[in-house]
């Protein structure tokens, strides 16, 4: 995904939310040479601790005017039931 968006924007800053701890530590190996990424285990139905994680405010700035970031929400295959 990061790589899609930074041909786009090479400055853009992408964080992975995953609620499952082996994707996260996948997701952090992977983005672990990258500048502006992070990857945090957060569930996304309690979208206000997404949004309080310390993580996201390491490459996010939500105070920001919002054309300085955007959002892109990709639920995958294991959705918490």
């Amino acid at each position: 995904m990061h790589d899609a968006v930074r041909k786009v924007n090479p400055s853009a800053r992408v964080a992975y939310v995953d609620f499952d701890p082996v994707a996260v530590v996948h997701s952090r190996a992977l983005l672990a040479k990258g500048d502006g990424l992070a990857a945090f285990q957060a569930d996304l139905t309690d979208p206000e601790a997404v949004l309080a994680d310390p993580d996201l405010a390491k490459v996010l700035d939500l105070t920001a005017p919002p054309p300085d970031h955007g959002l892109y929400v990709r639920c995958g295959a294991g959705v918490k039931s």
